[in-house]
Order: structure tokens, then C-alpha cells, then sequence
């Protein structure tokens, strides 16, 4: 059984630079601040994050505001969380990588979606001008008349 708590974390809580917090929001502002941190770089991927105790002592905040932080990294896949084992840092341009390709298929799903509606909007249109009454025409040509006015 180790005892060494340095084996488990080779990053220091002293190497993680210190942070001026306000009373609002502590926890987001911890994890704003480490995810600074991980996208300059100061916090690679690979590397585990001190243990929660050792950063509350860090940051001088209860450990609830720590795992309120360490909680919305790993929902932002900025770090992986796993219980014994401490908090890993991920690589953020994975992440990048992830959203980017998820962005790029809902450009796909958009463009289904409009050549979708431009094949079956003028059918539709089409249908409305054959069973239009008089009076839709003239609600129609009311709203015309007061978008040129």
C-alpha cells in the first residue's frame, strides 16, 4: 500500500499558480482558472491534478468548491475524474476536435433539412394557391401592403 502521496500526483499543488477569488461563485471560478491553465498549456495532458484536499488547502477554499471545479472540467472533458485515482488532464484539443466534428455534422443535417424544404415548400405553396378563399388572398395582400408602406 503506498503511503507516498507524491507517486499518485507528480504535479505539485505549489506549481499551480495562485488565484485571486471573489465570494460569488467559487467553484466556477477555480475551474475557469485551471481550464486557463490546461489550454495555455502550464497543465498537460497526462498529468494528475493534485488531490482535492491538497488544492483546497492550494486555492484556501472547502474542498465542495473543489469538487464543484473538478466537476465542470470533466464536463467539459478538460479532465477525467476516476474515484482512488485522482483527476487526469485530457488533452483540450481533443475536445476541440470532438466539437468541431460534431459542428460539422449538424452543417450536414442542416443541409438535408433545407434541400428537404426547397423540394417540398413549392408543392406546399402550390397547394395553398389552388385551395386559397378570397379572403385568405386578402389577408395575404393586407400584410404586403404594410411591409412596402
Amino acid at each position: 500500500m503506498k503511503t507516498d502521496e507524491s507517486d499518485d500526483y507528480p504535479l505539485d499543488s505549489d506549481s499551480i499558480p495562485p488565484i485571486k477569488l471573489t465570494n460569488a461563485g467559487v467553484g466556477k471560478q477555480i475551474a475557469h482558472y485551471l481550464e486557463n491553465l490546461i489550454v495555455a498549456g502550464i497543465l498537460k495532458p497526462g498529468e494528475k491534478l493534485p488531490a482535492e484536499r491538497k488544492l483546497a488547502e492550494r486555492f484556501k477554499v472547502s474542498r465542495t468548491s473543489i469538487r464543484e471545479a473538478l466537476s465542470e472540467l470533466e464536463s467539459q472533458n478538460l479532465i477525467r475524474r476516476v474515484q482512488g485515482s485522482g483527476s487526469t488532464v485530457l488533452d483540450p484539443l481533443s475536445t476541440t476536435r470532438k466539437l468541431n466534428n460534431m459542428l460539422e455534422s449538424s452543417d450536414l443535417e442542416l443541409q438535408n433539412a433545407t434541400e428537404l424544404r426547397e423540394s417540398i415548400e413549392p408543392h406546399i405553396a402550390s397547394l395553398a394557391a389552388e385551395k386559397a378563399r378570397p379572403i385568405h388572398i386578402a389577408a395575404l395582400q393586407s400584410i404586403l401592403d404594410k411591409e412596402n408602406k
